[in-house]
């Protein structure tokens, strides 16, 4: 079935990375915010570099008038998000939201998992609320900040359990350059 929001919809971008251990999965809030880096945010607040994580969407195209996704369209988009997953191959994948974390976690609440760590196949999956739901319901703030908080000793769990050391790092011969900051959402 086609993505009833694709002409209409607003066209995304996925982030790059060259080697990525996280892979952030979300759904973007609202059209206004379709170019947000809130993942981004998320990572970097974790004490990951941009490089180090990548960033999916779990339908390709906003849908038309802000609605929330209808399954079909999540179906729909699930296999070109599952390609990149098999073409990056993280050992761990934050979702942020209650749409991605379905496709991982189907049957569970977010309000139930959110900030909890569990091992999906062969991978880690932690769900987490979406940055933006703090936004209008002031009340998840404080587990949003504290689900955060927590992310870099799960990251580290998680390393451990996997046996490795830490980030994956990239064997570019490129030097070092200063990545821009991002500003904290809270």
């Amino acid at each position: 079935m086609a993505f009833a929001g694709r002409s209409r919809g607003t066209r995304r971008r996925s982030g790059a990375s060259s080697c990525p251990s996280l892979f952030f999965v979300y759904f973007p809030p609202l059209k206004s915010f379709a170019y947000s880096p809130y993942p981004s945010a998320s990572s970097l607040s974790a004490g990951m570099k941009r490089s180090e994580v990548w960033i999916g969407n779990v339908v390709k195209c906003r849908p038309p008038a802000n609605r929330d996704p209808l399954p079909e369209e999540l179906e729909a988009c699930d296999a070109y998000l599952q390609r990149q997953i098999e073409a990056i191959n993280p050992s761990v994948i934050i979702t942020l939201g209650r749409y991605s974390m379905a496709r991982f976690l189907p049957g569970a609440k977010i309000s139930t998992v959110h900030g909890q760590m569990r091992k999906v196949g062969e991978r880690h999956v932690i769900a987490m609320f979406h940055p933006a739901a703090a936004l209008h319901q002031a009340a998840l703030k404080p587990a949003i900040i504290s689900d955060f908080a927590k992310l870099p000793q799960m990251l580290e769990q998680a390393r451990k359990a996997l046996g490795r050391d830490g980030p994956q790092q990239s064997e570019s011969s490129e030097p070092a350059r200063n990545d821009p900051q991002q500003m904290s959402m809270f």
